[in-house]
Parts: structure tokens; sequence; C-alpha cells
């Protein structure tokens, strides 16, 4: 009897279970907002953007992407009301037509002092709630328009582009890093500087 019992429970806590997940409908949502980078600053191994909110460059950020035919909707799961402000997303547009990681100091063999470390690295970020990756070497116009960032930061909100060094790299060098945009910006940022 105690194992019927029992096995009873197990079942239905399991249907208690999948009742909630089904529950958890996605939702169709779309960026807050959208902001143009206008120079960037380096922090380790993340690059960061300089940006400041306008209602004019969202409004041609969104027929931008618009006339690309690119969605600026996408699904997320629903969550529970005191955490819907995750579901509060903006974006970055960077609009990358070039960029180039420059080593400061003697890296290693093949990587002195002055030299490209476009070969070794890659970058990361979020675009649509999920993390893409790119060798640095790949990065073209087209390859990085779009990074989400969260309206309403939270721990773990990141609004950068992160360098990805070999699994085998013990100590990151002082790098200079140069973005080009199509917004026409040539931007450069050295490890240490202050912007």
């Amino acid at each position: 009897m105690r194992l019927k019992t029992d096995v009873l429970l197990f079942v239905s806590i399991m249907l208690v279970m999948l009742s909630c997940e089904r529950k958890n409908e996605y939702v169709e949502i779309t960026y807050d907002n959208i902001c143009q980078v206008t120079d960037i600053y380096i922090q380790g191994s993340s690059i960061y953007p300089v940006y400041e909110y306008d209602q004019t460059s969202d409004a041609e950020s969104r027929t931008f992407y618009a006339d690309a035919d690119t969605s600026l909707f996408f699904n997320i799961k629903q969550l529970p009301p005191a955490k819907n402000q995750y579901m509060s997303l903006s974006a970055m547009d960077w609009r990358i037509t070039s960029i180039s990681v420059v080593t400061l100091d003697n890296f290693d063999v093949d990587h002195p002092a002055g030299s490209s470390l476009n070969d070794i690295l890659k970058v990361r970020f979020w675009y649509h709630k999920e993390i893409v990756e790119i060798p640095l070497g790949d990065v073209d116009y087209g390859s990085i328009m779009l990074a989400d960032y969260y309206t309403y930061p939270y721990p773990g909100d990141s609004v950068s582009l992160d360098l990805v060094y070999p699994n085998d790299c013990a100590v990151r060098p002082a790098i200079e890093v140069t973005i080009e945009n199509a917004f026409g910006r040539c931007m450069t940022a050295r490890t240490g500087d202050n912007k």
C-alpha cells in the first residue's frame, strides 16, 4: 500500500511540473531602445561602447534594419511578473566594418609588440539572447551589427564585446583596439586609457 501511495504521489508531482512547464509560453518582444556607438573603451579583455540614447538615431536604426529585412522581433520565454524587467532588452547598433587588435607588449614569439592579434582572438557578444562568437579575422561588415543589453541592468549583464584569448593564454597583454563602423567612425582605445 505504501509503494502505491508513493508512486501516485510521484506521478502527481510530475504532472504538476509538466503542466507548469507548458505554461511557460513564448512571447514576442522587440528592443526597447537601439543606441548607436560613438566611441569605445577597454576594461580587461572587453570592449565597451560609449553611447547615449537618442530618439532620432533609434528611429534611423529601426528603419535601416527594417529595410535590410532584419527582424527586430524575437521570441523569449514568458517570465513571472517579478522577473518581467529581464524581458526588457535594448540593442547596441555597432555596424562594425572592421576591427583590429594590436598587442602593445611582446605576447609570444609570433606576436611581438606592435603586431596584430586578429589571427588568434575571437569576439563574443549577445544577440537575440544567444551568445555569438566569431574569430576576429572573420569580422567584416554584417558580422557584428546589433548586440543585446538589458534595459534594466542586473548582475552578469554585459553591453561589451568580449575578446576571447586562446585557452593556453595565462597573461593578457596591453592592447590597442580600432573599430571602424558604417557610420563613418574610426574609434580607437588602449588598455589603461581613461575615457
